[in-house]
């Protein structure tokens, strides 16, 4: 017997799970967008014809519980949860202390084209609200997502290519990563994180 996954019911969790968050505004508006819902029940429609997802549905967003919109300094956006990065890199909560957030373009493991409009709101919404952040863009997915940024952000971007998967978990990747995105912060008058 299935139990009925219903996309009211999951929007509706999701706004309940963030309303004490910084990011409630631009999730609850998000959310109640129409493309939205259309979005959520095509995967909705997808899971329940077998198509299994990794995270599961409530743990799509967790990434905004992490770091505040107001201590945020660094985005890190990449093409997809597949754990592609050096684990102490992308695994810390202490980074999300440090104002750095690890933006997923495709909340599922695949399926990144539902995502885009998605995608394109909240970086226009970091641009609206926050100045001065250092954007990273992993693989070619995220840097088609670079054109975005206009003005200061011009400056404040790193582009790392499409790389095998081992050379992610090498400390030089770790290194050199975190040394360019210091140096940026550094030249912003803002605190180097301690990776």
């Amino acid at each position: 017997m299935s139990t009925k996954i219903n996309s009211k019911d999951i929007i509706n969790k999701q706004i309940e799970k963030h309303k004490d968050s910084s990011w409630s505004k631009f999730l609850t508006e998000e959310f109640q967008k129409d493309n939205f819902d259309t979005l959520l029940t095509g995967l909705i429609t997808q899971f329940q014809a077998g198509i299994k997802f990794d995270p599961p549905m409530k743990s799509w967003f967790d990434d905004f519980s992490y770091t505040s919109l107001e201590d945020l300094n660094v985005v890190i956006i990449y093409k997809d949860r597949v754990e592609n990065l050096n684990t102490d890199f992308h695994s810390s909560y202490d980074l999300a202390n440090e104002g750095v957030l690890f933006y997923p373009l495709a909340r599922t493991t695949t399926h990144l084209s539902e995502w885009r409009m998605f995608n394109i709101n909240f970086i226009n919404h970091l641009m609206s609200n926050k100045k001065d952040l250092v954007y990273v863009f992993i693989g070619e997915e995220a840097s088609e997502f670079a054109g975005l940024l206009v003005g200061d952000t011009q400056n404040s971007k790193i582009f790392l290519p499409d790389l095998e998967h081992s050379f992610w978990t090498t400390d030089y990747a770790h290194g050199l990563i975190s040394k360019n995105i210091n140096n940026i912060l550094i030249k912003n008058n803002k605190d180097a994180v301690e990776w």
